[in-house]
């Protein structure tokens, strides 16, 4: 494992764990079982975002990762079994520490550049939500906690002492 890696996932069932890492332009996941044989590995375009971990779709058949493109943030699907990466969609915008609901329907990340607010994209739909306005100096960070039945917690994460 890379030593810049910051955030490995495991799998819904824990059996294998997943994580991302920047290599040139690109982005790279790997899946690694938990006795330490490897799974694949497999190269997305695009550098990942901030808070850059794959999320794990409730089912365990696929991850999701989102990395930076020139028009945006592309929201890229991988195959469990293979490796494959379908892009989903892209948005017209820098997201980042995407964290996804108990259903496995709803992707929450912070947005910003500049100023940060808090958006909800719905995989189905495809289509980007606004659920906060964009504040200067603070990101805020929806997390999903499902050992309380995928409650939502708003964290604020502040960029400077000031900002608090």
């Amino acid at each position: 494992m890379p030593s810049h890696e910051i955030t490995p996932r495991f799998s819904p069932d824990s059996r294998v764990l997943a994580y991302a890492y920047a290599k040139g332009p690109d982005a790279v996941v790997e899946l690694i079982r938990t006795d330490g044989s490897s799974v694949w590995r497999s190269r997305v375009p695009g550098r990942p975002v901030p808070g850059w971990q794959p999320v794990w779709l409730p089912a365990g058949d696929a991850l999701l990762l989102l990395t930076r493109a020139p028009d945006g943030t592309a929201v890229w699907r991988l195959d469990r079994a293979r490796g494959d990466a379908t892009r989903l969609f892209t948005v017209d915008r820098v997201l980042a520490w995407p964290s996804l609901d108990a259903g496995g329907d709803r992707l929450l990340c912070a947005s910003g550049g500049g100023a940060a607010g808090l958006v909800r994209l719905s995989l189905a739909r495809m289509r980007l939500e606004e659920l906060t306005p964009s504040w200067p100096k603070v990101s805020p960070v929806l997390v999903f906690d499902p050992s309380e039945g995928g409650k939502a917690v708003l964290a604020f994460l502040a960029r400077s002492r000031e900002a608090l």
